[in-house]
């Protein structure tokens, strides 16, 4: 006869359970493995509506200044401006209309109103800044792309406009939501003084 003294061992039923030092480095282990794909996902999505915003931003930007470009090159001349509120006006004998840009700092608008439409239209939404400088197309000597200033406006043949643009999220404003250009623009259509 085989007597076999099988005992249950130690070691079998301690490996069914688990310590509570195990448990707490699990813990740890799986915390920091949360907190980085957690940082990750939140860096991500924070790059994502950056890239969202600067795209919208440029593309509002765009067709603004696409419009005013063609506006101001086919305006025969540039009537009167102001700064309070900013404003520019052009005319377009040609078509027998005049423009007018102007900047509203209240609402954060850029609009152009028409002389043959009662609507303005909105060009730049968010608009924190509109700035302009009217010249004179006569260069410097030796000097490239430097004009003399348009002292009036009937003298200004080169428009150098900047604006900025932002937007809010959540109603917060980020430092990624912003969005500076520049144009210059030649009447090309002026009339001889």
């Amino acid at each position: 006869m085989i007597m076999s003294s099988c005992k249950p061992s130690r070691i079998a039923g301690r490996s069914a359970g688990v310590t509570l030092v195990e448990l707490m480095v699990a813990l740890g282990v799986g915390s920091i493995v949360l907190a980085v794909v957690a940082t990750v996902t939140v860096f991500g999505a924070r790059s994502f509506m950056a890239l969202g915003n600067y795209s919208a931003l440029d593309q509002q930007s765009c067709a603004g200044v696409d419009q005013m470009t063609r506006e101001i090159r086919q305006a025969t001349a540039l009537i009167s401006t102001n700064n309070s509120p900013k404003a520019l006006v052009f005319t377009n004998a040609n078509k027998g209309i005049t423009i007018t840009y102007a900047w509203n700092a209240n609402t954060k608008q850029l609009t152009a109103k028409y002389s043959n439409e009662s609507q303005e239209r909105v060009l730049l939404r968010g608009c924190e800044d509109w700035s302009f400088h009217l010249w004179q197309r006569t260069p410097y000597s030796n000097l490239t792309n430097v004009f003399y200033a348009a002292t009036s406006p009937k003298l200004c043949k080169l428009v150098d406009m900047s604006w900025k643009c932002s937007r809010t999220v959540g109603g917060t404003k980020l430092l990624n939501t912003e969005s500076i250009q520049t144009a210059q623009i030649v009447l090309r259509n002026q009339k001889a003084n």
